[in-house]
């Protein structure tokens, strides 16, 4: 919650069918994207599928 300032509207970097991403900054610095998801009919197979691609996003 802190990281993203509340999911303040600020830090929306983009919004999808299953959620909205914001942008959240740690403590030390580190920038990060944050999805919180809305209810999904999406299955469990479908959703670990979709965070195992997010997890391998790198950025320089």
């Amino acid at each position: 919650m802190a990281a993203t300032d509340d999911f303040s509207k600020d830090n929306i970097l983009g919004e999808g069918w299953t959620g909205t991403v914001y942008k959240g900054v740690l403590p030390d610095g580190s920038i990060l994207a944050v999805k919180q998801l809305w209810r999904s009919s999406q299955s469990g197979k479908g959703l670990q599928a979709k965070m195992e691609t997010l997890g391998r996003v790198k950025y320089w």
